[in-house]
């Protein structure tokens, strides 16, 4: 049954750049993995703490607000919580060890370098749309880019540019986590085929036009560098960031020109002012998960003289902090931040304090640091395939490995 498990996460992480195969293949080995326990192992057994009260508490809070609601969005909503925690509590508790986890990230260094490399031929080289068809039908179109006002992100065979560009970013940062916490125990053969796996990526990365992307790598490249003590790397990504900026990218060069005058950054700044009108008329309890969509939506006729990508496909606020204290309130806001900053107090001791930088806990500081910073500009809690990384590094680290 473990070997079972095993097999679905390998299948995961080989696919993880494919949202859909990603998450579905790590339920494949939650079922499995919770039908093991109910069958062999006694629920004592289980490692659960103290902290985990207020993540728990965080998910029973939001049914209990959705029921009170009435709202079926919000109920079926919640339960992207409870997955998060049985990701959660799966890492933690599976019986990983060091060939494991090993063979998980070379499944996915294989797998970044194949798709990104394809990702990059297809925008360079062939650049037309890819017709898949089955007897003479249509089943899907993959285009090499996706045009719009600010430039043309690569696409390709990622679900969206700039999700796609988060993907690949944190699964760039968790192969050069693991390769600065191994480089004494890799060959130099390995040295070279993981530092391949990474640098190809960030090429793709920066076509997608992903800022969140380029966050993500930046602090994984800072936390690599002072955890490891290995300062000279710092001037090594210098020099291949200022190569990979000879990519043409508007993007990206509009938001280092003008960081504050982005065609998106009104719209995200109008999001979080109507979200803390909306907070303030319930401030203890919120307005329900996944309730600031349609609020939002109503809210275009009190601004005509807005344009409408104001207001289009905007499915959550773009800064997490004041989406959880709309949507849930400050009882919510605190059960949820209260755990992840008991959890970063944790990393920070064993790394720093206890000198415990092993991959597990310089993996989930990165995550948990990435995830608040980038909470300020974006909420990817609400976007379960990357919002996952958080849990996958958390439960990792608690793991004995």
């Amino acid at each position: 049954m473990l070997k079972i498990n095993f097999i679905f996460l390998c299948i995961a992480f080989f696919f993880s750049i494919f949202p859909g195969v990603f998450v579905s293949f790590n339920i494949l080995a939650i079922v499995f993995f919770l039908t093991l326990i109910l069958i062999y192992v006694k629920l004592k057994d289980i490692k659960i703490y103290k902290k985990d009260f207020f993540i728990i508490s965080f998910f029973v809070y939001i049914i209990i607000q959705s029921l009170f609601l009435k709202n079926i969005n919000s109920f079926l909503a919640s339960f992207a919580i409870l997955f998060y925690i049985f990701i959660l509590l799966f890492f933690r508790n599976f019986p990983f060890d060091e060939k494991k986890i090993k063979t998980l990230v070379k499944l996915t260094s294989l797998s970044l370098t194949l798709f990104s490399t394809f990702a990059l031929i297809h925008y360079f080289l062939i650049k037309e749309s890819i017709i898949i068809s089955l007897f003479g039908k249509k089943i899907c179109e993959i285009k090499a880019s996706l045009e719009n006002t600010t430039g043309s992100p690569l696409q390709s065979i990622l679900f969206h540019p700039t999700g796609g560009g988060v993907l690949i970013a944190i699964l760039s940062s968790f192969l050069l986590i693991w390769l600065i916490t191994h480089w004494d125990k890799e060959n130099v053969k390995n040295r070279i085929f993981f530092l391949l796996s990474i640098l190809i990526p960030y090429a793709t990365i920066i076509l997608t036009s992903s800022r969140s992307g380029f966050l993500a790598v930046f602090i994984s490249i800072i936390v690599s560098i002072i955890l490891s003590k290995k300062y000279k790397l710092f001037f090594i990504f210098l020099i291949f960031g200022l190569l990979f900026l000879l990519i043409p990218n508007d993007k990206i060069k509009e938001t280092i020109s003008k960081p504050f005058y982005s065609p998106n950054i009104e719209p995200r700044l109008l999001q979080n002012k109507l979200g803390i009108e909306f907070f303030k008329k319930n401030p203890l309890f919120g307005i329900g998960l996944m309730q600031f969509k349609e609020k939002y939506k109503n809210s275009r006729k009190d601004f005509p003289e807005l344009p409408h990508y104001f207001f289009e496909d905007v499915e959550y606020l773009h800064n997490t902090y004041t989406a959880l204290l709309t949507e849930t309130g400050i009882l919510g806001f605190l059960l949820f931040y209260i755990y992840l900053f008991l959890v970063l107090i944790e990393k920070i001791k064993s790394n720093f304090i206890e000198k415990n930088k092993d991959f597990q806990n310089s993996f989930a500081l990165f995550m948990i640091l990435w995830f608040l910073l980038d909470s300020l500009f974006n909420a990817h809690i609400y976007v379960v395939p990357i919002g996952i990384f958080l849990w996958i590094g958390i439960g990792l680290s608690e793991n004995d490995i």
